[in-house]
């Protein structure tokens, strides 16, 4: 073969071998994805769960992590890397929970959530950047677990009322749960046609809407222990998961009259219906 047809031919060989390589570009390592829980078997002082996804060797472009937990789960925080942050489709999706946080490179997300059951934690991540699937599991056991339980009633007294008379909305907040209730505020909303004459120390006044005649009282009630296993519904209940706060008005107006009370706090509280209550009263002219 003369040295003319050997350049000939090799230099087909090296086309060919150049052609098969652009067609099978070599491929990029998977990213790397860790998921741990903490505690990894229990609760931490709040009765929370901790949960971190660590991602490395994450490709340029978009990518998104996905969480998923056991529908008995309340979302507590979600903290992801800058500019992105978490979300989650509360009261829109039905159950399990999940979070999908979006990335733009390697970095840590850390969601805090709070188990209202017990029973095996079995949580799941997902890490999607263009067609590349990386998932990773974490898995726990709870035995035991503690819920705030607020609930808030009220009564007029004397009902029916009388205008230009004073009367007394009696409100009351019981903590029924078996774990502690933190930074309880009671907020009354009081109708139209009242003039607010006392509220105890710690309740402030303001209007809400401004430009609306109701009169907004909010009063600070603060930590509420448990009942411990009792009913006690008396004021003072010899601990503090029994709060009650009267607040004196005089009518201006004859007629139904509403008011209503509702509760906020910054413990779990899955039980909503019973955070808030209305009155409705009769003023005689």
């Amino acid at each position: 073969m003369s040295c003319g047809n050997l350049m000939h031919r090799t230099s087909w060989v090296l086309l060919i071998i150049l052609i098969v390589a652009m067609a099978n570009p070599a491929k990029s390592p998977p990213p790397n994805l860790s998921l741990t829980v903490n505690p990894p078997g229990g609760l931490n002082a709040d009765s929370n769960i901790t949960y971190t996804a660590t991602v490395t060797g994450l490709g340029p472009g978009p990518a998104s992590l996905t969480f998923t937990f056991p529908a008995d789960n309340i979302l507590i925080s979600m903290t992801s890397p800058a500019p992105n942050s978490c979300t989650s489709p509360l009261g829109v999706s039905p159950p399990p929970l999940t979070v999908r946080c979006p990335l733009q490179g390697d970095g840590t997300v850390v969601i805090v959530v709070h188990p209202t059951a017990t029973s095996p934690r079995n949580v799941s991540a997902l890490l999607t950047q263009g067609s590349t699937d990386v998932s990773a599991q974490v898995s726990s056991t709870i035995t035991e677990v503690g819920i705030s339980d607020v609930e808030v009633s009220f009564v007029n007294n004397p009902n029916p009322g009388r205008v230009g008379q004073p009367l007394t909305y009696q409100i009351k907040v019981r903590n029924l749960g078996d774990d502690d209730a933190r930074d309880v505020y009671l907020t009354l909303m009081l109708p139209a046609g009242v003039r607010l004459v006392s509220a105890p120390a710690g309740c402030t006044p303001t209007h809400w809407p401004r430009e609306s005649p109701h009169v907004c009282l909010v009063c600070e009630v603060g930590h509420m222990g448990t009942l411990g296993g009792t009913n006690n519904s008396t004021c003072p209940s010899g601990n503090n998961s029994v709060a009650c706060r009267d607040i004196t008005v005089v009518p201006l107006s004859s007629g139904f009259h509403y008011a209503t009370a509702g509760a906020r706090l910054s413990t779990p509280d899955p039980a909503l219906p019973n955070n808030s209550a209305t009155a409705r009263m009769w003023v005689n002219p």
